[in-house]
């Protein structure tokens, strides 16, 4: 959602979100300063910002405790893609990952998903369907900015950025898997294509 408003409001209205953005971060700052001034024993002695759940779920991202999340995803990303190199070219096949990661790390750790599709793919497709895939990442995203400069369509302009989020969010999550979810993004990436089509032709006509 983060994301999604931020490259929205950019598109829409740049120098407006960067003005923004920076009074946001500038108070943000002034925050930090001010709580860490007032957190002092002698003042209202209040616990300490790394303390805050927000605030230390980001700062335990640097202590390397094996039951993180973060750590826990990095260890997966490390062990799958080294048995990815052991077949890179054509990988272990579609569906295999769980199969392939079972045998490696065992069930003891944890969920079997890899929590990376570009990994995933690596392993299962080797690096010809890697490639294919960035293929078609490239070609959906080049049509849909394109459409958007030429047309400034904010239908366009809204699947563009879902649609680039998906590839970001697909780095340390499991939305290939998704199968409902990829039915969903696609009919709506289909339908938002064929409006546009069908909208510059009404124009030129």
């Amino acid at each position: 959602l983060i994301l999604f408003t931020i490259l929205i409001s950019l598109a829409q209205y740049p120098f407006r979100t960067i003005k923004r953005s920076s009074i946001i971060i500038g108070c943000g700052i002034i925050f930090i300063v001010t709580y860490n001034v007032l957190a002092s024993p002698n003042i209202l002695d209040l616990k300490p910002l790394d303390q805050l759940p927000v605030i230390n779920r980001v700062v335990s991202l640097f202590n390397s405790d094996p039951s993180d999340s973060v750590i826990w995803r990095l260890n997966m990303w490390d062990d799958a893609y080294n048995k990815a190199l052991e077949s890179p070219i054509i990988g272990f096949g579609t569906g295999s990952s769980e199969m392939v990661i079972e045998q490696t790390r065992g069930t003891f750790r944890g969920s079997l998903e890899v929590h990376n599709d570009y990994i995933k793919i690596f392993l299962e497709q080797g690096i010809i369907g890697l490639l294919i895939y960035f293929i078609l990442i490239i070609n959906i995203l080049y049509t849909l900015y394109s459409r958007y400069i030429k047309n400034k369509n904010i239908y366009i302009l809204t699947i563009a950025t879902l649609m680039t989020i998906i590839y970001i969010v697909s780095f340390w999550d499991n939305l290939l898997r998704g199968t409902v979810l990829m039915w969903i993004l696609f009919l709506l990436l289909g339908g938002v294509l064929h409006y546009n089509q069908l909208n510059n032709k009404v124009k030129c006509n």
